[in-house]
């Protein structure tokens, strides 16, 4: 299973639709900041059978209430941890989100706010953040037998 990680697409959700057709994936999970084209893409560009896993991020305001800050998703028997990463101090590092994962009993935090891509191991916890898709930065998890491999990706 291919899973696409985005982040922070902001205004620029043309580049939604450039990193599905290079990718191909079978599920998406999207970090926040950009929440509207995000929604926009998944309702009239994303072709059907693809999972979507939503959280919003400091600039979705417009949508607060309706998607929450962080959520658990299980992809391919595995448990993710998502949140856009403002609320876990991510700018300071990692360590707050990956304590929170590993309370929700996941293997990995996805975030984004820096952009800047991140991949790092803290405790059982992979902390992934793919950077921020309006600079063309995403991620992708191909997961199989065995571990996940994990991809620090940058569109041409």
């Amino acid at each position: 299973m291919k899973i696409l990680v985005v982040s922070d697409s902001h205004s620029s959700s043309r580049y939604l639709y450039e990193v599905y057709d290079t990718e191909k994936p079978d599920a998406i999970c999207f970090l926040g900041d950009g929440l509207r084209g995000f929604l926009e893409f998944r309702d009239f560009g994303l072709p059907a059978g693809a999972d979507v896993y939503v959280v919003c991020g400091n600039c979705d305001y417009e949508y607060y209430g309706e998607y929450s800050d962080s959520a658990v998703a299980v992809i391919a028997g595995r448990r993710f941890f998502m949140a856009h990463g403002h609320t876990f101090g991510v700018r300071y590092g990692v360590e707050r989100i990956c304590h929170e994962a590993a309370l929700s009993k996941c293997e990995y935090a996805l975030f984004g706010h820096t952009h800047q891509q991140t991949l790092r191991v803290c405790g059982n916890v992979t902390a992934l953040n793919p950077g921020a898709l309006q600079n063309g930065d995403y991620a992708v998890i191909t997961s199989g037998e065995g571990k996940p491999l994990i991809e620090l990706k940058k569109l041409k």
